[in-house]
């Protein structure tokens, strides 16, 4: 892992990554994938990683998905309520129910738009997906950014794989165990070359 955190700031310090060069016209964004027994790691190293860039004059904008999904049902003032009705819920209106009140074009990215409203960017982090399945889906959240982030890479964290077949294209294997069956355009960083 450390090699993996050497590589990735050696990539997102680099002058043509954020130029964003080499896309062919694709969304900036891009996928740093990690095994799940190392999200401690991740953890830690992502703040590290946002310091080591701050040291070279790159602004890093880190998006929490599952803490903004936290905050986001906390001012709606449905969290206490969902974790007191939690366990003596139906478990499939439990999850309709979280899903509807963090709608992803309805909520998450009108967040996340106001989050970096007048910010100078030169790239932002999404982490936390993970801890939000199923509920907030990796696919819909990329989905529904492309609009957001045009100007200014986008990283993802995931806990998984990237894999690719000539059959579905580019799809993510949650945690490694889940075969993704949504496409993904976004570029795998630790495929990316200086």
């Amino acid at each position: 892992m450390d090699k993996k955190y050497e590589h990735l700031y050696q990539v997102l310090s680099s002058s043509r990554f954020l130029k964003m060069e080499g896309l062919g016209n694709e969304v900036p964004f891009f996928i740093s994938t990690f095994p799940t027994e190392a999200q401690n790691y991740i953890n830690r190293c992502i703040p590290s990683l946002i310091g080591r860039l701050a040291t070279k004059g790159i602004d890093v904008f880190n998006i929490n998905i599952y803490d903004l999904s936290l905050d986001l049902l906390a001012k709606r003032g449905k969290l206490d309520l969902i974790l007191k009705k939690e366990s003596e819920m139906d478990k499939d209106k439990f999850f309709k129910g979280i899903q509807s009140m963090l709608d992803i074009e309805g909520t998450l990215v009108p967040a996340i738009e106001e989050m970096i409203a007048g910010k100078q960017l030169h790239m932002a982090f999404i982490t936390g997906v993970g801890a939000v399945y199923p509920y907030i889906r990796t696919h819909n959240i990329l989905n529904n950014l492309q609009r957001v982030f045009k100007t200014c890479p986008l990283v993802l964290f995931f806990p998984g794989k990237y894999q690719y077949s000539q059959v579905k294209g580019s799809t993510l294997n949650l945690f490694g165990l889940m075969p993704g069956d949504n496409y993904y355009r976004a570029f795998d960083l630790d495929e990316y070359a200086i």
